[in-house]
């Protein structure tokens, strides 16, 4: 039987009805998944406001952004408002700012080793209650109380405050839980401000069988930030001249006093046994830092076939000043032994 105009209109209606009911639970799916949705939203969340205090280093910071002096003490608070119908319990805890293995700043993870030029850490000078309930609908207050070390600092100490929603009991171990957390940051500035300063401690080179892998850990030794910090990378073969690497990654950011280990991975095809210079040059506004190293790639032929290995020749990393200073000494040290030598010769001669 041939199916009527009326009919066939109906069909599509319906089917059109069918994939949008079809969408509109994939897109309620999709987002259910990551733990936000409209309507649960309100149900479990909560809010935090820093109050800030007179002594902000930049008024337009709003995070705890301090000018502090050696052995101050200062009580600070967190607002935080509960949106939910039932109490609920937030954790605090403080975490000296890092700089990931990506590059950028941490403020949510402890260091595992702190930095050697670290002065202090920031969990022995910020006091945070471990956890604080507030009641529903309601406001509550966390205490940061700030104990500064007599010992004084050029520059900025950073860390980051993280509030947690703790867990029920009841919700146990399973399935997908949704975790709200909040973070402030708290930088206490001290003394003069500084401008950050790297170096460099070598680098290390795996190869997998597949790439070369180098290593390059960057320390900034000083009290400040860098800005917009920039990576460029060059290996060269040095019998050859040729490039057979280079790259530029912008955007990073090493917070005071940290360092991490700058990752490239090259492909094992572009290396033969030889010496090759590792070039780099790191910027942050104005500021710019060069390092080169030399390292020989062997190869080693075993059961598995022909593999290669490396072996650092020399580095070529010190600080440029150092080599100034070198050059001044082995230049005047000889005029000054003959200056100091004639003198005493005629001293000889006049007693003579």
């Amino acid at each position: 039987m041939l199916e009527s105009k009326h009919q066939r209109e109906k069909r599509r209606l319906v089917l059109a009805v069918f994939f949008v009911i079809i969408s509109i639970s994939s897109i309620t799916l999709t987002v259910g998944n990551i733990g936000v949705n409209a309507g649960s939203l309100t149900e479990t969340s909560f809010t935090v406001r820093p109050i800030l205090p007179e002594n902000q280093e930049r008024q337009e910071s709003t995070f705890f952004d301090l000018r502090m002096e050696p052995g101050q003490e200062q009580l600070l608070y967190v607002e935080v408002t509960n949106h939910t119908h039932e109490a609920i319990e937030v954790t605090t805890k403080v975490f000296t700012a890092t700089t990931n293995r990506n590059g950028f700043a941490e403020y949510q993870l402890s260091p595992e080793i702190p930095d050697s030029t670290l002065p202090f850490l920031m969990e022995d000078i910020i006091e945070v209650p471990a956890s604080i309930e507030i009641p529903p609908y309601g406001v509550a207050y966390i205490p940061v109380q700030i104990n500064m070390p007599g010992t004084s600092y050029n520059g900025v100490l950073a860390a980051g405050l993280e509030m947690k929603r703790a867990p029920k009991e009841e919700e146990g171990t399973g399935g997908i839980r949704n975790i709200y957390s909040f973070l402030t940051v708290v930088l206490l500035h001290q003394g003069e401000a500084v401008s950050p300063q790297i170096i460099s401690h070598g680098t290390e080179i795996e190869f997998t069988g597949r790439e070369g892998i180098f290593s390059t850990n960057f320390q900034n030794i000083a009290g400040a930030f860098t800005r917009g910090l920039e990576v460029q990378t060059v290996i060269t073969n040095r019998q050859t001249k040729e490039v057979i690497f280079e790259s530029r990654e912008e955007g990073l950011q090493m917070v005071p006093h940290s360092n991490f280990s700058y990752q490239i991975k090259v492909g094992e095809e572009e290396f033969s046994e030889g010496i090759y210079i590792l070039d780099y040059v790191l910027k942050s506004d104005q500021l710019r830092w060069e390092f080169r190293e030399i390292v020989r790639i062997r190869g080693e032929r075993s059961l598995e076939g022909y593999t290669l290995s490396k072996s650092e020749v020399f580095l070529e990393r010190g600080n440029p000043l150092w080599t100034i200073v070198s050059l001044f000494f082995l230049m005047v040290f000889p005029v000054i032994y003959i200056v100091f030598y004639r003198t005493k010769s005629r001293k000889n001669l006049s007693r003579g």
